[in-house]
């Protein structure tokens, strides 16, 4: 038996967090045109049961997870990054963005709700950007006990 029966009912969000949670992974990948991954131990693994997400139903995930200032955000700058909370299991910080013509979500967890490289970040001094601070867009890149992660 799988761990997520996708079948008759699509894919739901809070399906595939639940089953990342109870794998112990950090991390969360979904895009067009592929399985559903999550990652255990520094190791990227499909989620089984899951099919091969479709643009549509990505794009519904994404959308799913957020509300609608965030949906306003996002259709305006095509990225946007939020904390997205399913009770009694955990808090996720997620990043959603337009990659190559369709949606890419990409989300994490910590011990404490945070993703490693959130938590890497305020360990080297990387605070939350202020309201109205300009930010340039570059690319950052952190290395973690779990991988390589950008920012």
């Amino acid at each position: 038996m799988s761990d997520i029966n996708a079948a008759g009912r699509g894919v739901r969000i809070a399906d595939i967090l639940r089953s990342m949670v109870t794998k112990g992974a950090s991390d969360i990948h979904l895009q067009a045109g592929a399985t559903p991954h999550m990652r255990v131990d520094g190791e990227l693994v499909s989620f089984e049961g899951v099919p091969t997400l479709t643009p549509e139903q990505t794009e519904q995930i994404a959308l799913a997870m957020m509300s609608e200032a965030q949906r306003e955000l996002f259709r305006h700058r095509h990225e946007v990054d939020f904390a997205f909370t399913i009770p009694s299991v955990a808090r996720f910080r997620c990043n959603v963005l337009h990659q190559r013509g369709s949606v890419g979500v990409v989300g994490g967890r910590g011990a404490d709700g945070f993703p490693a490289w959130v938590r890497a970040r305020r360990r080297l001094g990387g605070g939350e950007r202020r309201r109205g601070e300009r930010s340039r867009r570059n690319l950052l890149v952190w290395t973690t006990h779990t991988g390589l992660t950008s920012v």
